[in-house]
């Protein structure tokens, strides 16, 4: 039977009873009220597949969760749901899920629900169900799924998903394991000298120095350099990868190969003014400076296994730079051992029209319509330069009949030293002298001096006004007197200062 304790109190007792349940409930439960107020549901960043069965969540601040507090997780090629399956960093900000079934493709996106027991450590908010469907990006690196010769010297790649071609690095892809039997002559490292999309999936690797034969065992390797590297349609990076093993299908192609090297770079003669320079690949360096003016010829001399007399295309590329943003892509695809873009060069092609690309207008071409057959395929190739060059490279790029390409780098490195030649048409309006014989002017010249020194301003001279030329340019007259300089020599730098 229960006790039921009583208690009378008076009228003073029941006073202070009440201010005390006052004096608690105004203490604590405006805290409480304060709390639910303050508290916030996480609030989500990013959610991104980041495997092939993983997904990165990254929360704005610390917040604990476990892996039933996902559901309903469906990819977008597929209505089956899957499972989430554990949950590592679950009381940080970064949360990474793994989730049950087949690997997923690499440009897969998905939904998930996220449930209510989600809490947010740092604000004591727990999610809601405004998280349900949340969007699960594509954040997966493309990989190549299968390498295989197409060809003795082509090579496909199979890759996870759709890539794009703006990016053009040769060099980034190199090939490993290539045994002596696979070389047809000489000992130069093979390399891949062209890449093209040749489907949305595929990239065609086509190598130059190296035959692949029946028995040849080769891989590939691919290490990015950040610019203009392969990536797949939403801008991200082809994956680096090593050792991926080649299928070696040349048996199906052909026992015998007819003609499965490019063409050879035997000799280049370089010829600035009277200094000549004889190079073959191999050699060692030389640097060679030219002055700004100067005629820079390259003769070629170039062979083939077969025959010179159906080469189809010779390039010759130099002033390396680093790839300006304005600079159309149509260019962007050649490049010297730095990852440097050639900002001049001129392509030389039997079935179309050649091909003269200079970036910053500073290089005029000449070449031979018609090249020399013989022994050796010759074609020259002058260029000259109005402006400064740094530094650079040269490099001949070829191919024959059969579509075999040769890439080579000269053992020369080009430097163009000097100031760019005054340019008196760069103006619109050129005020010019309205003179004159050049003999009568020299006889005018010759009649003032009677001394070492002229003093008459120049203007006077000319039918100038006095303040139009500075007065050191008396010196002018008395240099010419002197044969220092023409008659003809002080009209053209009057009419340079005249204009300034």
């Amino acid at each position: 039977m229960p006790i039921i304790i009583r208690i009378a109190l008076n009228n003073t007792s029941k006073i202070i009873l009440a201010g005390f349940m006052i004096a608690l409930f105004s203490t604590t439960i405006p805290g409480f009220l304060d709390n639910e107020a303050n508290a916030a549901a996480p609030v989500i960043t990013t959610s991104s597949l980041t495997g092939p069965n993983e997904i990165t969540i990254v929360w704005a601040a610390t917040t604990t969760s476990v892996a039933a507090d996902y559901t309903d997780l469906r990819l977008t090629t597929g209505d089956e749901a899957r499972s989430v399956t554990g949950v590592t960093g679950s009381t940080s900000d970064t949360h990474v899920l793994t989730f049950d079934g087949l690997a997923v493709p690499t440009d897969e996106t998905a939904t998930m629900d996220f449930g209510t027991d989600i809490v947010d450590t740092d604000n004591g908010g727990q999610a809601n169900a405004a998280d349900d469907d949340q969007a699960i990006a594509d954040l997966q690196a493309p990989v190549v799924l299968s390498a295989a010769t197409s060809s003795p010297t082509t090579i496909v790649l199979t890759m996870s998903e759709a890539m794009t071609e703006n990016a053009n690095n040769p060099s980034d892809f190199t090939i490993s394991g290539v045994g002596s039997s696979a070389y047809e002559g000489g000992n130069r490292a093979p390399q891949v000298v062209g890449l093209q999309l040749s489907a949305a999936e595929v990239i065609t690797l086509t190598l130059t120095n190296v035959v692949i034969t029946q028995t040849a065992s080769l891989s590939v390797n691919y290490v990015g350099t950040g610019a203009n590297d392969f990536e797949d349609i939403i801008n991200i990076d082809l994956a680096d990868f090593t050792n991926q093993i080649v299928t070696n299908n040349v048996l199906n192609y052909s026992f015998n190969c007819y003609d499965c090297s490019g063409p050879q770079l035997e000799q280049a003669q370089i010829t600035i003014s009277s200094d000549k320079y004889l190079v073959t690949p191999g050699d060692e360096l030389t640097h060679i400076t030219a002055d700004v003016g100067d005629e820079i010829s390259l003769l070629l001399k170039i062979s083939d296994n077969r025959t010179i007399e159906t080469i189809p295309f010779v390039g010759l590329y130099t002033n390396f730079i680093e790839t300006p943003s304005d600079m159309s892509l149509f260019y962007t695809n050649h490049y010297d051992n730095s990852q440097n873009i050639s900002a001049s060069f001129y392509e030389w092609n039997i079935r179309s029209d050649d091909v003269a690309f200079d970036y910053d207008d500073t290089v005029s071409w000449t070449v031979i319509d018609d090249p020399i057959i013989g022994e050796y395929f010759i074609t020259q190739y002058t260029m000259k330069f109005t402006d400064s060059m740094e530094t650079s490279q040269i490099i001949v790029k070829s191919s024959d009949i059969s579509g075999n390409y040769s890439y080579e780098t000269l053992p020369v490195t080009l430097e163009v030293i000097g100031d760019a030649p005054i340019d008196f048409d760069s103006k619109g309006k050129q005020k010019l002298l309205g003179f004159f014989d050049e003999s009568v002017l020299a006889i005018m010249v010759s009649e003032l001096n009677t001394s070492d020194t002229i003093t008459t301003p120049v203007s006077s001279l000319l039918g100038l006004s006095d303040d139009s030329l500075p007065e050191w340019t008396s010196n002018l007259a008395t240099w010419t007197v002197q044969d220092k300089i023409s008659s003809g020599d002080l009209i053209v730098a009057v009419e340079y200062l005249i204009n300034q």
